[in-house]
């Protein structure tokens, strides 16, 4: 019986460590803490599904003091396989973006995100599991982008439509994989209970993807939204809220020579893996030690005013 199991996090921002920096004490959040449920072995995938290098104080703090690339340290740490990219990993200019990922162990998924000749930098990728089972995996990444990014940033690269550059990519998927999952940094369209429309732009095309594309599985993000796994179009699909406060496990099972899927989203709860937080602890002190620094002082009280 083939079978896979995933776990998937999306629109981390940058909150590896379980702080928000505004609240004392450890919050239910951040990658550390996702990664305490990740249990890995040969039929198991760790996907992410884009926003990881932009958001946080502590990635504020690696732009004007660039001694880790704290990301890279605590996804290698938890095992990601697989990486897609969102629209704010663009916001320091590729060259920046490419450094990042050259850190990384996980293979990057970006199927629109091509050269100026329109080849594809990130290609999809068939991953062939413990047990033979061949999962198809395609990302994608809002063209909004273009519209939102400085073109500086994009310099040498474009970011095509994804529909338009992932129906030959998906049909050749198909063809060779048992099953076919797509990554989609970006959101829905539509009013997920009425299927009423809610934008004409493209910036979110969840909805149209899964009506046009042969996938088995759709993981989108970028809205932020606590979508919980539902069917659309036929296509299983979820999203996560930001700075890892959730993740997402998705399995399947081939019986009878159909798959049957599931998928359930969990809070991340308030236990951090260890290595991750040890490894990002000299620089969490030394952001600690930054953000108590004085940026103002006032020569006066400011007087109280009555409501």
């Amino acid at each position: 019986m083939k079978n896979f199991k995933l776990y998937y996090t999306s629109d981390v921002h940058g909150y590896l460590l379980p702080t928000d920096d505004i609240q004392t004490g450890a919050q239910p959040l951040g990658l550390a803490n996702a990664a305490t449920h990740f249990q890995k072995d040969a039929q198991t995938l760790i996907i992410d599904g884009g926003d990881m290098f932009q958001g946080s104080p502590m990635l504020q703090y690696l732009q004007q003091h660039p001694t880790q690339d704290a990301v890279a340290t605590a996804m290698n740490l938890a095992g990601y396989d697989y990486v897609t990219l969102g629209n704010h990993d663009f916001n320091f200019g590729y060259t920046a973006l490419q450094q990042h990922l050259s850190h990384l162990d996980a293979t990057v998924i970006a199927e629109n995100v091509t050269d100026i000749d329109g080849k594809t930098l990130y290609p999809a990728q068939i991953k062939t599991l413990g047990d033979g089972t061949r999962v198809g995996l395609i990302g994608l990444v809002t063209d909004y982008i273009n519209i939102w990014e400085q073109p500086t940033h994009l310099k040498g690269i474009k970011i095509t439509a994804p529909l338009d550059q992932a129906r030959q990519t998906i049909a050749s998927l198909r063809d060779h994989a048992d099953v076919v999952i797509g990554i989609y940094h970006g959101g829905y369209e539509r009013d997920l209970v009425t299927g009423q429309r809610l934008s004409d732009t493209t910036e979110n095309i969840a909805w149209q993807l899964t009506q046009a594309l042969d996938l088995d599985i759709l993981l989108t993000a970028h809205q932020h939204g606590d979508v919980p796994p539902q069917m659309m179009n036929g296509v299983l699909t979820l999203q996560l809220p930001n700075q890892a406060k959730k993740f997402a496990m998705v399995t399947g099972q081939k019986q009878q020579d159909q798959w049957q899927f599931a998928a359930e989203t969990k809070p991340v709860g308030d236990i951090a893996r260890p290595d991750i937080v040890t490894a990002l602890a000299p620089l969490q002190q030394q952001v600690e030690a930054w953000l108590d620094q004085p940026i103002a002082t006032l020569n006066a009280a400011i007087p109280a005013v009555e409501p």
